[in-house]
C-alpha cells in the first residue's frame, strides 16, 4: 500500500474491482451488490472508476424510443389488419 492510498481506499479499490469481474462473468446481481456498498468515495478516480461501473449496468437510453416506435408499428399493424 503507497502512502497516498488509505484503507478505505485500498477497500475501495477491491470492491471497484470485483464488481468489475462480476460484471465480464454476467453476474449483474453481484456486481450491483458490490457497488450499492456504502463506501465513500477516497479519490476522484474511484468516484469515477464506481460511475463508469454503473453506467455500464444502467440500460440504453434509446430502448423506450424504440419500444414506444415498435408499439405504434403494432398498433398501426393491428388496426390495418381489423376487419
Amino acid at each position: 500500500m503507497s502512502d497516498t492510498q488509505t484503507p478505505s481506499a485500498t477497500d475501495e479499490m477491491v470492491a471497484l474491482d470485483r464488481a468489475e469481474q462480476a460484471l465480464k462473468t454476467g453476474h449483474f446481481a453481484a456486481a450491483r451488490k458490490l457497488l450499492s456498498q456504502p463506501l465513500p468515495p477516497s479519490t476522484p478516480e474511484l468516484a469515477e472508476r464506481r460511475k463508469a461501473l454503473w453506467n455500464r449496468m444502467s440500460p440504453d437510453k434509446m430502448i423506450p424510443i424504440l419500444l414506444g416506435i415498435c408499439l405504434l408499428l403494432f398498433i398501426a399493424i393491428v388496426a390495418s389488419t381489423a376487419h
